[in-house]
């Protein structure tokens, strides 16, 4: 170690307090960085575990190798982390029906499985010829196949073959004739009585090339007689090694070299891309949105370290001039001042990586869950948690190093520019005219002598108030900003996401109502233990016109009578007048925003506003001539209610109509109602929703649906909230930043000041009258910042506000809260600053002070 870096370390040690300020200014920017490249690293792997479970963890697939080849290649390929087959077994057909799937049945284990992504769902997997694994999406295409775990089945299972003879594998499509009938025949069959030990989701690779005629079933060790070919899957320890993309945007792989059939080898494009082999236009906007955020703290950081920087500069100026006397060149000072900025990285740059990598990981291990299930990946075991990266750490801590070197490296180039006898004397700061501090009589009469004294001060010393009032600005502007842009999220999501007020929507299809009719079935709900309410209703939606030609499709609700006679009731509407079949009236209701197809916008406020609605004639009724009606006819609205009915849909059209049930023949509607829906409250959403799935299990699950609309809710405010919560965290550390970024400045000045505070006091100023001298300096620089911030700050949250207007059309929010407390906060910083400094002065002597020349 050098002269010139003890000479460094001695002087931070001297100057503790700035010292200490520094290295929190600069962990708390490593710190948001880190957060910010660690999230998004843990994003990224949350993205590619989702990924990997529905696509499989497979890097290449193949279907032209025979099992031979495939053991040699997993036995002896270089790179290869993982390699599994299947022997193929055959074909099952249940029927000849053209638009029924093949069973493709395939000899594995459970690695093949658990690699090509069928994940085990219900049961175990085979462990015997005898056994069988079906996937439970074949539901969805037998709707009478009533498979279940435990149950015994018998399959045919032979060769597909084609009309002229050629034996077709999972590549190719169903053979149909130009008839549209069946053009297949399976031969060499043999019959297998299989016990169903197992259900699992469905191999993401059954379609290959396109293919959509068969499910993947997996049995083991079967005796049966298997064809030359496998399917095999490799994962690679380094994909990139074996796979690349041309700069046509063409896949290539060269892992299997020797198969003849090019496009039986496919990668796994989803998970690759994951691994950046290509771009994927989300994650992009994920990592320039971090740029972005890592580019504004930095700005934010630069303030603060180069301001404490040139403080220190500013008091060393002396200090370099005496040094440069002795012989000391430019360029050794540069250094001096570069290992004093990585004196302090050292200690900052690592503690804000582990407050970082704290900060981020306790977030994440509280909205982790809910990201998920916002998501709707639940079922994949996918959770967002903390990603230690070294690349993400690598990344923060090579910004933040540039940060703190870019800052200590500007103020540097200046100190060193003077000459040594004016760095000795400390004249290149007095360069005044009598102009710049005269103060104005106004001054005098309203503040006295204390104002005028701290109204000179703080001419004389602009520069240094400069990065002060930088920092309390940027703190409004980034405090507001971020507050507006929150409020609207929440405010747009309310609107946009919270979308019905009921829990659980359960239909009933017309056709079931033979098996179980509706007032029994709305009997049976009721009785439900965690169900709260019900109303059995049906919807239909019908064109609609209105008189300024705005077309639309609206929900028209036709109700029972005792629930039309309670709507009518709760709403204080007099009955006679919505029961006259003559004079058909509705009741309407509007949701707070609606889309506007003209505009394509989303908009908040009444459709019904100076304009008539007409309704177009259902395209379903004729005249008794049979020629389609085309008239219109004018809808009569009788009320519109205040607030939408609880079992009403918010419906994007933001108009509902409200009929009794007798008025649908009347509409011409009886005709096209197709379903009952039964729209339920429930506290407890979960468990009615389970009650309710059994219910439909016991009558027959494909004729009823049940959708948790509660669920969806949470979701959606779900992902609202973890917005919230980074954009508050973004504030906190931003107003942490600014906060040091003052008291560091504030604080050294006022150090800096002690022999004129002192000379001050020798010639008689008071406590009461020094302390007025400080508030009102400490008054000018609030009052520009906020002079400066306020404008900026409500300029940004109109041009937030227009932005979010492109897609919604909503009344302005000005965040006159965050505004108040962006105001209140500086004042505070401010005081605080000051009030401490002053303590400092108050413990040292008067004689002391004024000895010391500040060197």
């Amino acid at each position: 170690m050098n002269v010139f870096q003890k000479v460094t370390l001695e002087s931070l040690k001297k100057n503790r307090t700035r010292t200490i300020v520094t290295i929190i200014g600069i962990l708390l920017s490593t710190a948001m960085m880190t957060a910010i490249t660690t999230m998004v690293a843990s994003v990224l792997q949350f993205a590619y575990d989702v990924t990997e479970y529905d696509a499989g963890g497979w890097h290449l697939a193949d279907t032209s190798l025979t099992q031979a080849e495939a053991e040699e290649l997993i036995r002896t390929g270089e790179g290869l982390a993982r390699g599994v087959y299947a022997k193929r077994l055959g074909f099952a057909h249940l029927r000849k029906d053209v638009n029924t799937p093949f069973l493709y049945v395939l000899d594995a284990n459970k690695e093949f499985a658990e690699l090509s992504g069928m994940h085990l769902l219900e049961g175990r997997y085979p462990e015997n010829e005898n056994e069988i694994v079906i996937p439970k999406q074949l539901e969805n295409y037998w709707q009478d196949l009533d498979w279940k775990v435990g149950d015994r089945i018998t399959l045919t299972i032979g060769e597909r073959r084609g009309p002229d003879g050629t034996i077709l594998w999972q590549d190719t499509d169903r053979q149909i004739t130009d008839s549209g009938t069946f053009a297949e025949t399976l031969e060499n069959t043999h019959s297998v009585e299989f016990t169903i030990v197992g259900i699992c989701q469905r191999q993401p690779l059954e379609m290959w090339n396109g293919a959509a005629s068969f499910f993947a079933v997996l049995t083991t060790e079967s005796s049966l007689p298997a064809a030359s070919q496998v399917d095999s899957y490799y994962r690679f320890k380094h994909p990139h090694d074996y796979i690349f993309i041309d700069e046509e945007g063409t896949w290539h792989q060269t892992f299997i070299e020797n198969t003849a059939n090019a496009k039986s080898c496919v990668p796994n494009y989803d998970l690759l891309r994951l691994s950046g082999f290509a771009s994927i236009g989300l994650l992009n906007a994920i990592k320039g949105l971090a740029a972005l955020i890592l580019i504004i703290v930095g700005g934010a950081s630069i303030a603060l370290v180069y301001n404490a920087f040139a403080i220190s500069v500013s008091e060393r100026t002396k200090q370099f001039g005496l040094l440069s006397s002795l012989g000391a060149t430019k360029k050794q000072l540069q250094k001096m001042v570069r290992f004093e900025a990585l004196a302090v990285s050292a200690v900052g740059i690592p503690l804000g990586i582990l407050a970082g990598l704290f900060g981020i990981g306790i977030t994440l291990h509280f909205i982790g869950q809910k990201f998920a299930a916002a998501l709707e990946v639940e079922g994949t075991g996918a959770v967002l948690h903390l990603v230690i990266s070294p690349a993400a750490i690598l990344a923060a801590s090579v910004c933040a190093l540039i940060t703190v070197l870019l800052s200590a490296w500007i103020p540097s180039r200046k100190a060193t520019q003077v000459s040594a006898v004016e760095a000795i004397r400390q004249s290149q700061d007095i360069k005044l005219s009598r102009e710049d501090v005269k103060s104005s009589h106004l001054t005098m009469k309203l503040f006295g002598l204390s104002g005028v004294l701290g109204q000179k001060y703080y001419h004389r010393s602009r520069r240094k108030y400069r990065s002060t009032i930088l920092s309390l600005f940027m703190s409004v502007l980034l405090f507001v900003t971020v507050c507006t842009f929150t409020d609207y999220i929440g405010y747009v999501g309310d609107l946009q996401f919270d979308a019905d007020a009921y829990d659980i929507d359960f239909c009933q299809y017309q056709s079931a109502q033979s098996v179980i009719p509706g007032d029994e079935l709305e009997a049976r709900i009721r009785a439900l233990s965690e169900v709260d309410a019900v109303k059995r209703i049906y919807n239909v939606g019908i064109p609609m016109l209105f008189s300024d030609g705005e077309e639309g499709y609206f929900k028209v609700y036709y109700l029972n009578e005792e629930d039309w006679q309670e709507l009518l009731e709760e709403n204080h509407l007099e009955v006679e007048p919505f029961n006259d079949p003559n004079h058909l009236l509705a009741v309407a209701a509007e949701s707070p925003l609606y889309y506007d197809g003209r505009q394509n916008k989303y908009i908040e406020g009444s459709r019904f506003e100076g304009r008539e609605l007409w309704m177009e004639t259902p395209i379903a009724m004729y005249d008794e001539a049979g020629q389609l009606c085309t008239e219109e006819t004018q809808l009569k609205i009788g009320a519109v209610l205040p607030t939408l009915p609880w079992y009403a849909e918010r419906d994007v059209s933001g108009v509902s109509f409200f009929y009794p049930d007798w008025a649908a023949q009347m509409m011409g509607q009886e005709d096209t109602l197709d379903l009952a829906a039964y729209h339920i409250k429930a506290e407890n959403h979960s468990k009615a929703f389970v009650q309710l799935s059994e219910l439909s299990e016991a009558l027959g699950a494909k004729s009823y649906s049940v959708y948790d609309h509660s669920q969806e809710r949470d979701n959606n405010r779900n992902l609202i909230l973890i917005a919230q919560i980074f954009s508050y965290g973004f504030i906190v550390l931003i107003t942490l930043i600014a906060v040091a970024n003052v008291f560091n400045t504030v604080s050294t000045n006022i150090g800096l000041r002690h022999r004129e505070f002192a000379m001050l006091k020798a010639v008689g100023m008071g406590k009461k009258m020094f302390f007025q001298m400080l508030t009102y300096e400490c008054f000018l620089c609030t009052g520009k910042a906020l002079l400066y911030g306020l404008p900026v700050s409500l300029l940004t949250s109109v041009l937030i506000g227009k932005i979010i207007g492109a897609r919604y059309v909503i009344s302005l929010r000005i965040p006159w809260i965050a505004i108040e407390i962006s105001v209140i906060g500086i004042f505070a910083i401010m005081a605080f600053t000051m009030a401490y400094a002053v303590q400092k002065l108050k413990k040292q002597n008067l004689i002391d002070m004024l000895r010391n020349e500040n060197t």
